[in-house]
């Protein structure tokens, strides 16, 4: 699902619009500007080390080394590249029901584990008054044949979350742009990242077709509510 401040971009969405800013919008959206959990400056990372795991040298020609310790840094240490900045990205939140095979209890019981999988985090409504929920299946597939004629990189992928306070490493090229720390795990988002020719920090508008045949339109505050589950008891 995604969510709009204007219900005119909603409307633009369901016809198959999607409006792409490139990843440095969020890394420089200062949260005292947007405080709905869009502003991330650590968007894109490559590398995240933890001070007590880290050391430095840097190295000038003509003079001795110089290193750089846990004990010299105050927070950890953020690896990025630029590449990852000029990428678009479109981003929407996902709900994912879980297996009922992995569920104990009787059928109440696993019906209410369900439905809860299929519930928002209410921070996820910060990000508009209007909502499209998308069939996830189906957006995939229109949205594949899109991409797939394009020449340009791309991927599509649901976003992984690492602790920012214990996690120290690196992610691979294609992973780095789908990776975010741990405070945003709440959105559980999905997002399409496309690394196009064009120079500047401009957004762009993606044609994907007409969404409106398994998409609807409703408000934030109905999304919760607007789900329904019913299990069938297989007969003997």
């Amino acid at each position: 699902m995604k969510f709009f401040t204007e219900e005119a971009h909603a409307d633009q969405f369901l016809k198959g619009s999607l409006f792409m800013r490139k990843l440095r919008y969020f890394q420089r959206l200062e949260a005292s500007e947007a405080d709905d959990g869009r502003p991330d400056a650590h968007e894109g990372v490559v590398g995240w080390h933890q001070p007590d795991q880290t050391e430095l040298t840097i190295s000038f020609p003509g003079f001795d080394p110089i290193k750089i310790t846990g004990a010299d840094l105050a927070s950890p240490v953020a690896i990025t590249r630029n590449v990852y900045s000029d990428m678009h990205i479109f981003c929407m939140s996902t709900v994912r029901m879980p297996d009922p095979a992995e569920l104990s209890g009787d059928a109440d019981e696993i019906k209410t584990q369900m439905l809860a999988g299929l519930r928002l985090d209410e921070q996820c409504l910060r990000f508009g008054p209007h909502a499209v929920v998308v069939d996830a299946g189906r957006f995939l597939a229109r949205l594949r044949e899109a991409l797939g004629g394009l020449g340009h990189w791309y991927r599509a992928d649901a976003v992984k979350y690492y602790d920012r306070n214990t996690f120290n490493g690196g992610f691979c090229d294609e992973q780095a742009p789908f990776q975010k720390q741990d405070q945003f795990e709440y959105q559980q988002e999905y997002r399409i990242c496309l690394l196009t020719s064009v120079s500047g920090d401009e957004p762009m508008v993606f044609e994907v077709g007409d969404l409106s045949s398994f998409a609807v339109k409703m408000r934030s505050e109905d999304v919760n509510g607007g789900f329904r589950l019913s299990l069938k008891t297989p007969t003997p």
